[in-house]
């Protein structure tokens, strides 16, 4: 009885284990990056297609996770992605987790100055479109199509950048977002 049990928790822990090696990505930097835009700096985690070779002229869509810091919604997001590119529903992509500041950092970062003379969510913009894109880009084998995710505040904002940037954008999955701030509506 006892090997009975022993050889099922082997196979049962051998296929546990075994299972982890499905998922199609991996993280390959997580490194915090300088942003003169913002005069501060941003952390970010890069996470690639198993196929991934920086040897390769292979370019993916980039999508961009905000709110990192959040590591229960990123994670989950993250598990989204890898599920809906492991049944062909989505192509691989560069996955990018941006971590937003604490605090009011957060609600500057996300808030045009229109609104409030003290938010800089104008500086992000710019961060995001002339900095991180074209460091993703030119590093990581970014394509030129971009997925902006953002949930409550950053949903409110990656809606705002839809409406500001049509062009730049191929998508924007806006969870919660806020629809309406002093001097700038989305609806």
């Amino acid at each position: 009885m006892k090997i009975r049990l022993l050889f099922l928790m082997s196979m049962f822990l051998g296929i546990t284990s075994f299972s982890q090696d499905f998922e199609l990505y991996r993280t390959i930097s997580g490194d915090p990056m300088d942003s003169e835009k913002l005069g501060y700096q941003v952390g970010i985690e890069v996470t690639v297609p198993l196929e991934y070779d920086e040897k390769t002229p292979s370019k993916y869509p980039v999508i961009f996770i905000f709110d990192k810091q959040n590591e229960r919604s990123y994670n989950y997001i993250r598990t989204t992605i890898d599920y809906l590119t492991s049944n062909d529903q989505m192509p691989a992509s560069v996955v990018v987790g941006v971590t937003s500041g604490e605090g009011m950092s957060r609600y500057n970062e996300t808030q045009l100055s229109t609104s409030d003379s003290t938010a800089y969510g104008e500086k992000n913009e710019a961060f995001i479109f002339e900095e991180l894109l074209p460091h993703i880009r030119s590093n990581f084998q970014g394509g030129e199509h971009l997925t902006l995710i953002g949930h409550s505040r950053y949903g409110y904002f990656t809606s705002l950048l839809l409406t500001r940037n049509p062009e730049r954008l191929g998508a924007v999955i806006s969870m919660s977002p806020f629809m309406e701030h002093k001097k700038c509506k989305l609806i």
